[in-house]
This record gives C-alpha cells, structure tokens and sequence, in this order.
C-alpha cells in the first residue's frame, strides 16, 4: 500500500515481552549490516512503533491508531 500514496504502520510487542523476538524474519539470512535483508523488504517503508498490550496505556494507544485506520490487521498466536 505505501507504494500507492498509503501508509503503513508495524506494531509489535516490546522485545522479551512475549519471550521471543516478536518477529523471526528479523533473524533470516543474509544481513545487511545488522538488520535482516528478508526483514527489511517485507517492512520497507512502513512507519513502526511498539505498543505493550498488557498496560492501559497501550490498550488506550491501539484503540486510538485502529479508530483512525482503514483496515487493522492482527496474527497473535493462539494462546
């Protein structure tokens, strides 16, 4: 979408939070200096930010950024 005039926004847990890295594509290889070259194809110009989903303030700060978005997508594992 970002690459027709859209925006994208990754939201993740804050690292260790769920014990794991949130993401395993950021440990594929080859790296391009530190950062996973099959990562940063996939996230290419998105805007990111991390949101604890386990505090208020996080809960409160997704409801706000979903309320203002056209679509919101989830992949939570199953607990």
């Amino acid at each position: 979408m970002s690459g027709w005039n859209g925006e994208r926004t990754r939201t993740a847990l804050p690292f260790g939070l769920a014990g794991v890295d949130d993401d395993d594509t950021r440990n594929f290889l080859p790296f391009v200096g530190k950062e996973s070259q099959y990562f940063l194809v996939l996230n290419g110009n998105k805007k990111s930010t991390v949101i604890d989903l386990k505090k208020d303030d996080g809960k409160d700060l997704l409801r706000r950024l979903a309320a203002k978005s056209d679509v919101l997508i989830e992949n939570y594992r199953r607990a």
